[in-house]
């Protein structure tokens, strides 16, 4: 369950990056409708989502195939520590601190997927699966903060759980996604970059308490490895 609550807060908290490229996609796909189309917003959310909880179920079958490892539970605390590093990038990005390390994969991810062309089929569609369609793409682009999300869920090395943890992450965007270009649009443009800013800071101070949570983890099981007590008594 704490897993599952600290990946909702990954993407809670990190989810106003989303309405900057999420909410770009959402803009272009509204552009041919004089009203916002709720049903084919839910049904890109839908897509999105269950791109995540696909991913996270990956992780987990990864996760599991190899947790008869002895060494992988050192791997997993390492993921941990990587999901931090991740949340502590992706943070330094959105505050403006540091450029967007993914975007050259971002724009390779749009030529590969060919989401600009299915954007623009869905924009007219009467389909709400069209939609749905656009979400699923979506979920494939590369994104920091959907990395974070995947290392940790890697770290759970249970499929169930890890595709719980990658739901609950795609849970915690929405909110931003609904409200927040509402409550953005309506502040002056100072709120906002204080608001986008407070949001960075504490993507950073998580993606700190994640990476002190793997180094712990890795240090106090350390001495519990078959390999480090023979090294130890020779």
């Amino acid at each position: 369950m704490n897993a599952i609550l600290v990946s909702f807060t990954i993407g809670f908290l990190g989810s106003l990056h989303c309405v900057g490229m999420c909410g770009g996609l959402v803009t272009a796909l509204s552009s041919a409708r004089s009203k916002t189309w709720w049903l084919g917003l839910s049904y890109y959310q839908v897509g999105r989502i269950g791109t995540y909880t696909i991913m996270g179920a990956v992780s987990g079958i990864l996760g599991a195939v190899f947790s008869g490892i002895a060494w992988f539970h050192q791997v997993q605390f390492l993921f941990s520590a990587l999901a931090g590093i991740m949340m502590i990038t992706f943070g330094l990005h959105i505050a403006g601190w540091i450029p967007d390390p993914f975007l050259k994969g971002l724009n390779r991810a749009y030529q590969f997927t060919g989401l600009s062309q299915w954007v623009y089929t869905a924009k007219t569609s009467t389909r709400p699966m069209s939609w749905f369609t656009v979400g699923m793409l979506n979920g494939l682009l590369p994104c920091g903060l959907v990395y974070a999300g995947l290392s940790f869920s890697l770290s759970a090395a249970n499929v169930p759980q890890a595709a719980l943890m990658m739901l609950s992450f795609g849970l915690g965007t929405i909110p931003a996604m609904i409200f927040a270009p509402l409550l953005l649009h309506k502040a002056t443009r100072d709120i906002r970059v204080k608001s986008i800013k407070v949001a960075a800071v504490l993507v950073v101070c998580l993606g700190v308490i994640t990476v002190f949570r793997g180094s712990a983890w890795m240090h106090h099981n350390h001495g519990s490895l078959p390999g480090h007590h023979m090294a130890y008594n020779v």
